[in-house]
């Protein structure tokens, strides 16, 4: 493709698709009158024209390696997902091939946008947890409104009448959807919440006399998510803020190299290996294998994990899933109740979208944490302002593995609506954030000037 009108492209369009990027994440995160759908059109939209961008700055070789890094696992993951039995039945065929086609988007957008002198991240960041700060903290002052401060303990074992049914008052809460509010459940009023919290470990790398105005965005909206928390209470959820917080610490203060660095290294695998150890006794236990059961019958630790309702759920899925290797809405139950949902984005993946929806998605994850490591050791974009992308996107990939709403209303005429992990606007927010963070480590082609006329060549 002829350099010097991609590099005219650039000059002429560049600030303008900027901007509509900054629009389009604020309207996204904001869930601007609950238009999904519509985003997921602009997204597209917005990426195609974006493309010119990437051809610019990216070499024939780096395709490969993106397409092998994000495109893959992202088609894989979202056409399963879309062309599932339960997909099938929620949208007609042009809204799931538009619900793949904007994963990728939100992706390239972010690779795209990476390379653009026109896009500041301090600027998208803002967008980002600017809208979700607003979104909260409208629903947060309605929710306090409503049921004054404090009320989840005040109002404990209390209940209220509507159209003659019968709610627990400490289980609600308000959320703003378009321009009325719902009655949800507090585990999804409290995932926003939870994003947000760990934002606040941004100031460690940020000196009061150095704050600036944009910074104002994500400090405000830690303090709603926190305030939020607090107010409800809901300090249960705190427990998934730790891990962000304990990576923000560690960036900040874990000396670097010699011993340190191995001793990290070494903790890491560890990490890794007893999540892998964890997986493959869940697989032995959802088939009964007799050493596996006699472990949890036997033994208090493993009765307390694997004996537990969610983890007896999450084997359900597992061992349903080489009947049904597609997914689909086969009937599923744990203690003589029908299993809706696995609270758990991963399992909730293999239950709808079945084996290789799951695998793309937990490939992306496996490739998020890469990309996320790789960038924060090697772009140059501001400490904090790596550390905000990491707590983000780690803090949401935490809470949905383990406390996902697939069913958030409370009230019975609602219950007929569903919010799959699929449909989950923050799910393509967080990979832009990673098409960003892949795009910022990756080396650009340098454009000069030749008698010629331009001659591309790579530089570090």
């Amino acid at each position: 493709m002829d350099r010097t009108r991609l590099n005219t492209y650039d000059k002429k369009y560049g600030a303008m698709l900027a901007f509509l990027a900054l629009e389009l994440l604020l309207f996204t995160s904001l869930n601007l009158a609950n238009y999904g759908m519509l985003f997921r059109y602009l997204a597209i939209v917005l990426a195609l024209a974006l493309l010119p961008l990437v051809f610019l700055h990216y070499k024939k070789e780096d395709w490969l390696n993106l397409a092998l890094l994000f495109v893959l696992p992202l088609f894989m993951y979202g056409a399963f997902m879309a062309f599932s039995p339960l997909y099938l039945l929620l949208h007609n065929v042009v809204d799931d091939i538009v619900m793949v086609l904007a994963l990728e988007s939100f992706m390239l957008v972010g690779v795209a946008l990476a390379k653009s002198p026109d896009f500041k991240i301090e600027k998208g960041l803002a967008a980002i947890v600017g809208g979700m700060g607003l979104l909260l903290f409208i629903s947060f002052v309605y929710t306090m409104w409503r049921y004054t401060p404090f009320y989840v303990l005040r109002f404990e074992g209390q209940v209220l009448y509507f159209d003659g049914e019968r709610y627990l008052i400490s289980e609600e809460a308000k959320w703003l959807f378009g321009f009325s509010f719902k009655e949800v459940k507090l585990s999804y009023f409290l995932q926003t919440a939870t994003m947000l919290t760990p934002l606040l470990a941004g100031l460690l790398f940020v000196p009061w006399k150095k704050i600036s105005k944009l910074d104002y965005a994500w400090i405000a909206a830690g303090v709603v998510g926190l305030l939020a928390i607090v107010s409800l209470p809901a300090f249960d959820s705190l427990v998934y803020v730790v891990p962000a917080l304990a990576v923000a610490v560690l960036l900040r203060f874990y000396p670097r190299g010699g011993i340190y660095k191995k001793v990290m290294r070494y903790g890491l695998f560890a990490i890794l290996g007893l999540f892998a150890l964890a997986a493959v006794f869940l697989v032995l236990f959802a088939f009964e294998v007799p050493f596996a059961m006699n472990l949890v019958e036997n033994t208090r630790i493993f009765g307390l994990f694997y004996g537990n309702p969610l983890v007896r759920g999450y084997a359900e899925v597992i061992q349903a899933a080489f009947a049904h290797p597609f997914g689909g809405l086969h009937s599923i139950f744990v203690n003589n109740g029908f299993l809706e949902s696995t609270g758990s984005a991963v399992f909730d993946t293999l239950y709808q979208g079945g084996f290789f929806a799951a695998i793309g998605y937990v490939a992306m994850i496996v490739i998020g944490g890469f990309v996320l490591t790789d960038y924060y050791r090697k772009a140059d974009d501001a400490p904090h302002v790596k550390t905000l992308i990491i707590v983000l996107a780690l803090t949401f990939v935490f809470y949905t593995a383990f406390h996902f709403e697939y069913a958030p209303f409370v009230r019975e005429t609602d219950r007929i609506y569903k919010t799959p992990f699929f449909s989950d606007l923050n799910l393509l927010i967080v990979i832009f954030l990673l098409g960003y963070a892949y795009s910022r480590t990756k080396k650009e082609i340098a454009v000069t000037k030749t008698d010629e006329g331009v001659n591309p060549s790579s530089v570090g």
